[in-house]
């Protein structure tokens, strides 16, 4: 809706008006999904008056040809006499406007109409053709908020805002198209997305991070190697208990790599285990990130240090209370029906 239409609305109207045309509300192209009572009620844009509010339809726009086999567009005189007091003028210009533009949506449900021989069938009701309407390119029946802010989020390029190229973790492996989708909308708790949010702009106060004003953190608190992000992640023996725990609880058939520790698994699982496979192995990626920023921090601002087998134990409880928690929440109906050994 351009400007000058928004402003001859109240203004508590406008910002409805706009978020609704931000969705690019539009008719369904595809004419295969149309039928002909459909097109007959369909009201084009221009022909309402004060006395037809609403406009009127396609099928009172509409005459035999001089055959009297097929259906034909109304000329502007006929159409003069008929609506002499419906603006007929208004109409007219709507009327020229289908000639004039084959191209468009309207001009091509007429030719859709009128390619059918007469009689016509009876038109269907006035809001039969509302089921045609797309908005964020989903029939309005069907749109959602999800679906809604994933439209507005691909118009923004939400999942493209970062040159990951450019950025320090890509010197480990680039992320996934998908990733800011399991971020926030995998089942995480917010401690878990800020934990993982940090790891993925490289800000977690790791040893090699810090050490410019920090320089006795260099080091990694279970083993004297450089704590960069890879070895806190993934070649720390801390973070190799976890994901050694990781597979043998998940049953994965291969170890965990240091992408999927990074970046975690798509949701959705596969056809062979369950579409609530994926979920789970998110919530355990988050679990398994979690315990070992909990294990890091114990050791460097506690002085509590950290084995092998009390790693292995903090993680196991971590994640059975999180199933715990995860099936009395809204994810439960996507986890799938969750094995005994997660919960026991």
């Amino acid at each position: 809706m351009r400007l000058n239409t928004l402003r001859r609305y109240p203004v508590r109207w406008r910002s409805i008006l706009q978020a609704w045309a931000k969705l690019r509300p539009h008719w369904n192209p595809d004419l295969t999904a149309w039928t002909v009572p459909e097109a007959l009620s369909f009201i084009p844009s221009g022909t309402h008056s004060a006395r037809n509010l609403l406009g009127v339809p396609l099928v009172f726009l509409l005459v035999a040809d001089s055959a009297g086999t097929y259906p034909t567009l109304i000329s502007n005189a006929a159409a003069r006499v008929r609506f002499s007091r419906e603006a007929p003028g208004r109409l007219c210009d709507a009327l020229d406007s289908i000639r004039t533009t084959p191209s468009s949506f309207v001009a091509q449900l007429v030719h859709f109409v009128c390619s059918h021989p007469l009689p016509l069938p009876r038109p269907a009701s006035t809001d039969a053709p509302f089921m045609h309407l797309l908005a964020a390119d989903t029939p309005v029946s069907a749109l959602t908020t999800a679906k809604a802010r994933r439209f507005l989020d691909g118009l923004d390029r939400i999942s493209s805002a970062l040159d990951w190229n450019v950025r320090a973790i890509s010197r480990l492996g680039v992320p996934p198209s998908d990733i800011w989708q399991r971020v926030w909308r995998s089942p995480l708790l917010p401690r878990h997305r800020e934990t993982w949010y940090k790891l993925l702009q490289y800000a977690l106060p790791l040893g090699h991070r810090i050490f410019p004003f920090a320089p006795e953190e260099l080091l990694c608190h279970a083993c004297p190697t450089v704590q960069t992000l890879r070895h806190f992640v993934y070649d720390c023996p801390l973070a190799q208990q976890v994901w050694s725990d990781f597979r043998s609880f998940f049953r994965l058939p291969q170890p965990v790599t240091l992408q999927q520790a990074l970046y975690s698994w798509p949701s959705g699982g596969s056809r062979f285990l369950g579409g609530g496979y994926g979920y789970r192995l998110q919530a355990g990626h988050a679990v398994a990130l979690h315990t070992l920023w909990l294990a890091h921090c114990q050791a460097t601002y506690d002085d509590i240090p950290s084995s092998r087998p009390a790693v292995s134990n903090r993680f196991k409880y971590f994640l059975r209370r999180h199933f715990h928690t995860l099936c009395r929440s809204r994810f439960s109906s996507r986890l799938g029906p969750i094995p005994p050994s997660f919960l026991s």
